[in-house]
């Protein structure tokens, strides 16, 4: 890439990593586990709504991106992630919060589907000229499987290592 594509370059990179490094990946693919250490009973209906959610979170996205801004989605709905972290691990130290676990996740599901998943996408596509976008694409994608894979690899020895809580 030429010079004047460095910065966006890496204003997209770091847009990517956030993105992948929020545990989106860990959510998704460990949603079951995460619902049987939580007591719930049935985790496989939980997986199933949280996946649904996702579906209609990403169709929602569509219309709310341009609504309420980008800029305003990318500080509200990591917060909005960060309450849901908080509120599952305390659901993991209340007898008996099932209820909330599931909660947790389906609104960091929302959350992310609403704000950093789609937008690192997007900003690919306003950052860089058309003669770019292939190049950028393709690095923003190694990034964020590289980073994914380093999620879920890693979920199992951090879980084990500090508990399913955090």
């Amino acid at each position: 890439l030429r010079p004047p594509l460095l910065y966006p370059l890496r204003i997209a990179a770091a847009f990517a990593l956030f993105q992948q490094l929020s545990g989106i990946n860990a959510v998704v693919s460990f949603t079951d586990r995460i619902f049987v250490d939580a007591g719930v009973k049935n985790a496989d209906q939980g997986v199933v709504l949280v996946g649904v959610l996702q579906v209609l979170a990403t169709i929602a996205a569509c219309f709310s991106i341009e609504k309420f801004g980008r800029r305003a989605l990318l500080t509200t709905m990591p917060m909005m992630q960060a309450i849901a972290s908080i509120l599952l691990a305390v659901a993991f130290y209340l007898p008996s919060a099932h209820t909330l676990a599931v909660l947790a996740c389906c609104l960091y599901i929302i959350a992310f589907n609403c704000g950093v998943g789609p937008l690192p996408w997007l900003l690919n596509a306003e950052l860089f000229p058309e003669y770019a976008r292939a190049m950028s694409g393709s690095f923003l994608s190694l990034i964020g499987w590289l980073c994914s894979y380093t999620v879920i690899a890693s979920f199992e020895a951090l879980t084990s290592w500090i508990g399913t809580s955090g």
